[in-house]
């Protein structure tokens, strides 16, 4: 809509906060790697050792430089 946006009602402190429907919070979840299935950690701060051999998440390929072609 155009012009000025309305302004939020200042709310109560004993008033209930709006709870947005299908979206919930991530209060006493338990974060899980990927890779190993451990909890406490993610897949980056992964401590066990690559089991593929090949280094996953970092890129070894080289930036190829651009010709100019006049």
């Amino acid at each position: 809509m155009p012009g000025r946006p309305k302004k939020n009602k200042r709310k109560a402190k004993n008033e209930p906060k709006k709870v947005n429907y299908g979206q919930l919070n991530r209060a006493g979840l338990i974060m899980r790697c990927r890779k190993c299935g451990g909890e406490g950690h993610n897949r980056k701060s992964c401590f066990q050792a690559n089991t593929t051999g090949s280094q996953s998440g970092t890129s070894t390929r080289t930036r190829s430089q651009k010709r100019m072609v006049c």
